[in-house]
């Protein structure tokens, strides 16, 4: 597991030992900026072993990019396909879509989570 990822498990550790097992971590990622699938699969593989709970997937599509170029990712099941590959691989909530940002419905995944934000 490379540094980044290593410090998400030490936060995952860490507030789980001060806070208890309802603990949650999250993470985003912003697609579209030239991504491969694989990477992308490598990078949940990467996070899921980190032992993040809720993961959001939202897409940033580039300034002047063609409207072809911006529609990519929701072309073929897109972004929810890949958010149902993240989600077989154990996080527990999964947000993925062209229009979700990382606090996509921030209070209604900690209702789901059974968690308490202010």
């Amino acid at each position: 597991m490379s540094g980044r990822f290593r410090v998400l498990a030490h936060a995952k550790e860490m507030g789980t030992a001060l806070y208890g097992p309802s603990f949650r971590s999250k993470s985003g990622l912003m697609l579209g900026l030239g991504e491969t699938e694989s990477e992308l699969l490598t990078t949940f593989e990467a996070l899921a072993k980190a032992k993040v709970d809720i993961l959001t997937l939202g897409q940033l599509p580039a300034p002047h990019a063609p409207p072809a170029a911006r529609e990519a990712l929701c072309a073929s099941g897109g972004i929810p396909a890949l958010g149902a590959k993240a989600k077989a691989l154990g996080f527990s909530t999964v947000y993925a879509g062209p229009l979700v940002r990382s606090s996509f419905n921030a209070h209604e995944v900690a209702g789901l989570e059974g968690i308490s934000i202010a």
